[in-house]
């Protein structure tokens, strides 16, 4: 769009509230922003007395603006949350949750419900948090269950539903809800005790707990007076984990920003960003319970009332409680517009300020402080993690005399048990990061016994004849999209539907075609000369091989007798170490995985009468191979696709079997076996 287009757009613009999304040439969403009157607001961008930093910037890159009209302006913020989320704007404040800290969620949506640890917020169940440290989490769950015997087995419903309860009902750590050893009226009481010691509400049950100790000592029924002392130290213990911050029973949020400008002198333009924290202190019931940091940034220079405001629209948007007060530490250029909107959200007034003196005031500098030490612990993290990845990868460069710096490094390597099963696999780190979609598993066709040497030859064979093959249908392809294209422009309609009628490629067709800048074997020289003479006769011998040997860490390159030895501080080596390390495990895993599939199906397919469709019911049914020798043959014959036959001939093979270990596989690996083939459908080449 020219710019006297985008003139004549402005003139005609309506006068009504709504969304404003402003595009760059390419058509990519650079902004997106609301006003209660969208001509005059997307206007006032171009006008020449604008000086705001962020307008002169990105104003001479917006090439298209789309709007779209709302009732209200109430409507027009949660749609601009809404299209912020979506797009990811470069130019408008973006809202990264920097640490994954945990909550704990009581699943209350269950008859019998859980307590659990969650890493997110979800729509259903009863959260607290988030807490900054996992293990005080831990802890405190810990304690809760020895307090209150709630259930832990998985799933929303109890397992073992008319059998023998399992241990923690006999040592008094569940009520066996399975066995209806508890009504669910009683179950839900202790739940709501447990609500309430994390609402900070814990005193009456305090004295309830004293008063139920004293009657028992009274009674002379000392154990039992001494569970009420257990439970009552386990309460207190718990209780003086949350900080008292004020005698005054009040639930707030306190949300403080914290932030510094950082210019690029790398970049040819004069974009310039604000790096910031934003701290979130949580007070429930007069106590600190826990607080969140969140890291924001936003592509040109935004004041801190703006900064904050937008953080506090989209952490809200989100979020799943809404507290009658919300402390801020700059003030908000839209407050009564958002006092609105959360007031509509929490169905009840809600109250924005920024706190001005007293132990509220105290807490607002505690938290800045706060936000202003974990950005600078972020500064140290992201110095940190950019010398592991691209400094590691300069070092690698330098070190090993490549002529370009290595993106796309894959490690491959074998693993089997004496020569049984043998598997490869190959892991792809791009720019110093594992990229997991990426990684290949290959089960060994050709070589026989324990030869790692010919299984490497093979898995870089196939891996790269695979690579050749690729890219000539990629060629083919965009061949046709060419003449496709010519006869669309042309008018030829025939031979466009011949086109049209070829095979349609997709990005994941074309797995194997990208190439890597360095290949990083698992092993000492032999390997190295193997893969290296694979490489030749396949025809990439221009991308460069190393070997890494586990016991002296040291690096075999080609054509020369001695091996290189990096510092052990090197940060080239340590990446080097994290490949090799990360093809073994991912080798392991899938060899491990493929020896028991083999061993537990070959067990079930020698037994008559047991086909695919009863393994997979038999599994369903029962956790492991040691359940189902317990089960009666009436039992088993109970099963949809089972009969007496069937049953019969497999409780007489399992008792008669031997097979070691087996019997203590889970369901969940033969359960696997649909999921194996499919992998290996389209990853096992």
């Amino acid at each position: 769009m020219t710019r006297e287009d985008l003139q004549e757009k402005l003139a005609n613009l309506p006068e009504k509230p709504g969304v404003y999304l402003m595009k760059s040439k390419q058509g990519r969403v650079i902004y997106v922003g609301k006003a209660i009157n969208l001509k005059n607001r997307v206007r006032s961008y171009f006008n020449s007395g604008n000086k705001a930093v962020k307008v002169q910037v990105m104003t001479p890159k917006i090439s298209d603006i789309e709007t779209i009209v709302t009732d209200s302006e109430l409507e027009a913020l949660i749609l601009e949350n809404n299209l912020i989320k979506k797009y990811r704007p470069k130019y408008n404040v973006s809202l990264r949750d920097d640490k994954n800290y945990p909550y704990l969620k009581i699943t209350t949506e269950e008859d019998y419900p859980r307590l659990i640890i969650a890493r997110r917020m979800g729509k259903h169940g009863r959260y607290f948090g988030p807490y900054p440290n996992a293990g005080a989490v831990r802890e405190t769950i810990k304690l809760l269950r020895k307090l209150f015997p709630v259930r832990t087995c998985k799933g929303e419903t109890p397992k073992n539903q008319g059998k023998r309860p399992c241990l923690n009902y006999f040592i008094n750590r569940c009520l066996a809800p399975c066995n209806e050893k508890v009504s669910r009226d009683e179950y839900r009481e202790m739940i709501q005790d447990i609500i309430s010691v994390l609402e900070g509400k814990e005193e009456e049950l305090l004295n309830e707990l004293e008063r139920k100790m004293n009657l028992a000592a009274e009674e002379m029924e000392f154990e039992k007076a001494a569970e009420y002392r257990n439970q009552k130290a386990a309460l207190e213990k718990i209780r003086q984990k949350q900080k008292i911050v004020s005698e005054r029973r009040e639930d707030y949020d306190i949300i403080a920003l914290g932030f510094e400008e950082k210019i690029d002198d790398t970049s040819d333009t004069d974009d310039s960003t604000e790096e910031a924290c934003v701290q979130i202190f949580y007070i429930r019931g007069g106590k600190l319970m826990g607080r969140n940091n969140f890291r924001v940034s936003t592509g040109a220079l935004e004041g801190a009332e703006d900064m904050l405001t937008s953080f506090i629209k989209q952490y809200y948007a989100q979020a799943l409680h809404v507290p009658k007060q919300i402390l801020v530490s700059h003030p908000l250029t839209e407050k009564e517009l958002i006092e609105s909107w959360l007031a509509e959200k929490r169905e009840g007034k809600v109250e924005v300020k920024v706190p001005q003196r007293g132990e509220k005031y105290q807490l607002m500098n505690m938290a800045i402080k706060n936000a202003e030490l974990e950005l600078k612990q972020q500064e140290l993290e992201s110095e940190k993690e950019r010398k592991m990845t691209e400094g590691a990868l300069k070092e690698l460069a330098l070190k090993l005399s490549l002529s370009e710096i290595p993106f796309r490094v894959e490690g491959y390597d074998i693993s089997h048990t004496q020569g049984e099963e043998t598997v490869a696999s190959m892991v792809v780190f791009e720019g110093g990061k594992s990229k997991k979609k990426d990684y290949r598993k290959f089960r060994i066709r050709t070589t026989a016994g324990p030869d790692d040497f010919k299984a490497m030859e093979e898995v870089l064979r196939r891996r790269f004849h695979r690579a050749k093959k690729e890219e000539q249908e990629y060629l083919m392809a965009a061949e046709t999209k060419q003449d496709s294209e010519y006869d669309a422009r042309e008018g030829n309609k025939d031979n466009i539907s011949q086109y049209n009628s070829g095979t349609e490629y997709s990005e994941y067709d074309f797995k194997f075609a990208v190439l890597p800048d360095l290949i990083v074997i698992d092993g000492g020289k032999g390997q190295l000369s193997s893969a290296v003479k694979v490489m030749e006769e396949v025809g990439y011998s221009q991308i460069p091989v190393i070997s890494l040997a586990k016991r002296e860490e040291e690096i075999f390159v080609p054509e020369r007798s001695t091996s290189l030895k990096f510092p052990s501080n090197s940060e080239a080596l340590k990446l080097l170490q994290r490949i090799r390390d990360e093809a073994h495990r991912f080798a392991v895993s899938y060899h491990r995985k493929s020896r028991g599939k083999a061993t537990l199906t070959s067990l079930l397919d020698e037994v008559p009468e047991i086909g695919s469709r009863r393994k997979k019911e038999l599994f369903e049914h029962y956790s492991s191979l040691n359940e189902i020798k317990q089960a009666s043959i009436d039992e088993l014959a109970n099963l949809p696709s089972m009969n007496k036959k069937a049953a019969k001939n497999l409780v007489t093979y399992l008792k008669g079997a031997n097979y070691n270990n087996t019997g203590s596989e889970s369901k969940q690996e033969i359960n696997s076996d649909t999921k194996i083939e499919s992998e290996e459908r389209e990853k096992d080449d």
